[in-house]
């Protein structure tokens, strides 16, 4: 059952990755257990792929430190070379999505206009910390409901 399972797990990222990327070969005219076997062919001969593996380690590593242009030039090259294989695809879209959502923090001047009015400011709560307090308060509102103890 498990294996079967992840046969189905596979043919279906495999499926969804060549129609993400109009380098990979479309194998939508193949039958799913087609699509399966090559999956599995593909994923053995790519990790004996020495520059394959090379291209997808320096995709991570520039993933990792933010650099994502040369993340995606890496996974795209990479894709290049296998294009059964479906990891290249999913990456490119991986860093495409942290690219939407990464701001990067530039050093702002601090202004202190007033200093005793910033030495009297609450300290930033923590995310525990806010979900704490809204638990807090939940707890103290059904209390206040409850009936008094007899």
């Amino acid at each position: 059952m498990k294996g079967m399972y992840q046969k189905i797990l596979f043919t279906s990222v495999l499926g969804m990755a060549f129609l993400a990327s109009p380098a990979q070969v479309d194998l939508s005219k193949y039958s799913a257990t087609k699509r399966t076997k090559i999956a599995e062919e593909e994923q053995i001969a790519s990790e004996t792929d020495q520059v394959f593996q090379t291209l997808m380690t320096q995709g991570v590593e520039f993933f990792e430190n933010n650099e994502f242009e040369q993340a995606i030039d890496r996974f795209e090259e990479a894709g290049e070379r296998r294009p059964l294989n479906v990891y290249p695809p999913v990456m490119i879209e991986d860093v495409r999505l942290a690219m939407d959502l990464y701001v990067e923090e530039e050093p702002q001047e601090e202004e202190v206009e007033n200093p005793v009015e910033e030495q009297s400011k609450e300290p930033e709560l923590t995310a525990e910390e806010r979900v704490e307090q809204m638990y807090q308060a939940e707890l103290a509102k059904v209390y206040k409901d409850m009936p008094p103890p007899p």
